[in-house]
């Protein structure tokens, strides 16, 4: 059965039909390839890390590249996988247009064990917060788990609900911080839901606190070594929650 999450195969052919590089030039939150929106707080958690090179790195929802590019030029061996085979075959392209040998498949961190080595670091590039079922999510959690070194680290930056998180007409933000966004008509998707007489798909999931988040880490086998929280860059927009977590 497809999950909603499998529909950015659609907005990565949009993207690549638009001539954008990455997902947030496509979206307008960065201005080019290299200035990706988590580029501050991966800096920031390398700036706090101490890892043995080679090292091997893992970016799970790696679109089209640009922060395993970058994991790349820091001395990293990279993997990085997608359920998108147009977004994988976009970053193809951009890691050989940088001479930068990079392995990339499609996956989904749901259901696919990822890979066959173990990682020093692996980061959720914005994979988390699109997978909304909590079966879906425990078991990408355990995956992410199973495939780090015993002392390997995993960096998490999603959102959290402020009281004022407002995502327009189209969408509705349930109880337990699930985003759906209205649909013109029924789909092939098994997780669409019916509210208020149009067709709804589950787009985002917002933990409703930061400390709900921790306590899903803690749960799927992690320790938090470092986190942080950020207010929403404007009013409507939700807050931010970034982490570096290990094994517990």
């Amino acid at each position: 059965m497809l999950k909603a999450y499998t529909a950015h195969e659609a907005c990565y052919r949009d993207l690549r039909n638009s001539g954008c590089k990455s997902w947030d030039q496509y979206h307008k939150v960065s201005p080019d390839f290299e200035q990706f929106y988590m580029r501050p707080f991966v800096e920031m958690a390398l700036s706090k890390a101490s890892f043995s090179f080679p090292a091997k790195a893992l970016e799970v929802g790696c679109g089209t590249g640009p922060l395993s590019c970058f994991l790349a030029t820091q001395g990293f061996q990279v993997d990085g996988v997608d359920i998108s085979a147009t977004a994988i075959a976009l970053a193809e392209e951009e890691s050989r247009a940088r001479g930068l040998s990079i392995r990339y498949w499609i996956s989904d961190v749901c259901h696919d064990p990822l890979g066959v080595d173990e990682y020093d670091l692996i980061v959720d590039g914005h994979c988390l917060h699109c997978i909304v079922d909590p079966n879906d999510r425990r078991s990408s959690l355990l995956n992410i788990r199973n495939a780090l070194t015993h002392d390997g680290q995993l960096w998490v930056d999603s959102m959290i609900t402020t009281p004022t998180t407002n995502f327009g007409e189209s969408s509705y933000l349930d109880s337990d911080g699930v985003l759906w966004v209205k649909t013109s008509k029924e789909t092939e998707f098994s997780d669409q839901r019916f509210i208020d007489g149009r067709w709804h798909l589950p787009t985002r999931k917002l933990h409703l606190t930061s400390e709900a988040f921790v306590s899903e880490l803690k749960q799927a086998g992690f320790s938090i070594e470092w986190s942080r929280s950020a207010p929403p860059d404007k009013n409507g927009e939700p807050a931010g929650f970034q982490a570096i977590c290990k094994k517990q």
